[in-house]
């Protein structure tokens, strides 16, 4: 494997682990749009349509994992079609 490829790839290792081990720190306190709910009265309403989806209930580290990985395959993708037909040397 080429340096620049190694480099790449570590650095895809070290924002994976980070965003897995970070994101079990997130707060899972209500956010402000809940909190205005609860004021205005109508919390009560909230329909959970999520529920049953394969990484619901707080497993936020899977979730972070397929966030990195779809936003680094749209990068990745993005820059293969700028460069398309030019030297990439």
């Amino acid at each position: 494997m080429k340096l620049p490829n190694m480099k790449l790839w570590i650095g895809v290792v070290v924002v994976m682990v980070v965003c897995g081990v970070l994101s079990y720190f997130s707060s899972t306190s209500p956010d402000g749009l809940e909190r205005v709910a609860v004021d205005l009265g109508f919390s009560n309403q909230e329909k959970t349509y999520w529920s049953n989806a394969p990484v619901a209930n707080g497993q936020y580290g899977i979730m972070g994992w397929i966030g990195v990985a779809l936003v680094f395959g749209l990068v990745w993708l993005w820059g293969r079609i700028v460069t398309k037909g030019k030297d990439r040397g």
